[in-house]
Formats: C-alpha cells, structure tokens, sequence
C-alpha cells in the first residue's frame, strides 16, 4: 500500500502547479518530509498524467528484455536515474535495482 492516497498526491501536486510554491512550501503544508517525492509526483503528472499517482498504476510486470532496454538507454545517454526513471515512468529505485 501506498503511504500517501491518490487524492492526497493530487492536492498536492495541483497546488505546486496552481500556485507555483517552491516544493519546500507545498510538503510543508501537506506534512510531507521528503519533497523527492513531491518532485516525482509532479514530474510524472506532467509527463503521464494524473493517472500516473494511482498505486495501480505501477504494478506492471516487465520482460527481461524490457529492463535492459531501460538500463541500456540509462548507460548510453548519461542522464541522472531520476530522468531515466521519469522518461519511462517508473519508481527511481525501480531503475535502480535494475541497475
């Protein structure tokens, strides 16, 4: 289970984006200690969708060849696992035990 709701990653990154906070700001106000993820959150909405913050979303199962796919394009173009992980909207430490 998700520690933060659907509805709660919703406020949240919709009051980042309505009201331009500094992420500081906005986990502030939502208790929230680590703004990592409110980061992710928005980062996703804005690439995915809001359906991206649902927990189901992210329970998929990939192909071995899928992984190595991702890992490869992580190796050949030198961007931060954070990237790698937003551009294929995965979990960074999903990324990262792949590594």
């Amino acid at each position: 289970m998700s520690k933060y709701s659907y509805q709660f990653k919703v406020r949240a990154v919709q009051d980042y984006l309505n009201q331009s906070h500094d992420y500081s700001v906005v986990c502030k106000k939502y208790g929230t200690s680590y703004k990592h993820s409110l980061m992710t959150w928005v980062q996703n909405v804005q690439a995915y969708g809001y359906a991206s913050l649902d927990p189901r979303w992210s329970h998929r199962i990939y192909s071995l060849d899928y992984k190595f796919h991702v890992i490869t394009y992580y190796r050949t173009h030198q961007l931060s696992i954070d990237k790698v992980a937003a551009k294929f909207n995965f979990n960074r430490t999903q990324v990262y035990s792949w590594c």
